[in-house]
Order: structure tokens, then sequence, then C-alpha cells
């Protein structure tokens, strides 16, 4: 085997290393874009649901949430709309008291004595 061919087998197999390396360099900067937008889209979407989930502590919200036990009106439900009712005059009575945060944690505990969590 002459040297100039050796040459060009030993070229052509560092290129086509070279060439592996880049398209795997390329495969994995494509991998970690992708999971940075997946984190990036998660992280904004919770904020969205976590305020959908969690209720305002102001005479509005309270009114939505007696309107919606009242609506309750399956015998089945009688408990939970007992236990719903009784967190919501532990809201009120935390709201007239200027107690925001405890007003909010009876308000989810009345949805979630309704199911609506």
């Amino acid at each position: 085997m002459s040297s100039s061919r050796a040459a060009a087998l030993l070229g052509t197999r560092i290129s086509s290393s070279a060439t592996g390396d880049v398209a795997q360099k390329e495969e994995n900067t494509m991998l970690k874009h992708t999971a940075a937008a997946i984190v990036v889209a998660a992280a904004s979407a919770l904020p969205v649901l976590a305020q959908d989930t969690m209720m305002k502590c102001d005479e509005a919200s309270m009114m939505k949430m007696q309107s919606d036990m009242d609506a309750m009106t399956d015998p089945a439900m009688k408990e939970k709309k007992e236990m719903a009712s009784k967190e919501m005059m532990m809201a009120k009575d935390s709201m007239m008291a200027n107690k925001m945060d405890d007003c909010k944690m009876h308000m989810d505990n009345a949805m979630k004595s309704m199911g609506k969590m």
C-alpha cells in the first residue's frame, strides 16, 4: 500500500469519525434544548394551575362557593356539604379578622370537601 493511499484512507477515517462526533454533538444539543423547553413549559404552566386551585379570600369567591354548596342537593353529598359549610364559616370568620392566609386555607378545604380539587 502506498503512503498516499494510506494517508487518503486515514484521512477518510478521521473525517468520517469527525463527522460522527459532530452528529453526536448536534444530537446531544438538540436533546438538551428539547429538555430545556419542556422544563420551561412545565414551569410556566404550574402557576396557572395553582391560580385555578387557590381561591381568593374575597366576597365574590365566598358567594361563588356558597352557590356551589347550595347546588349540592344529592342526599349522598350531605356529609360533604356539611363539612364544606363548616369550612366556609371558618373562612368567613378568618376574613372578618383579616387573617387572609387562614381564610384561603379554609376556602381550599371547603373546595376539597366538595370534591372540586
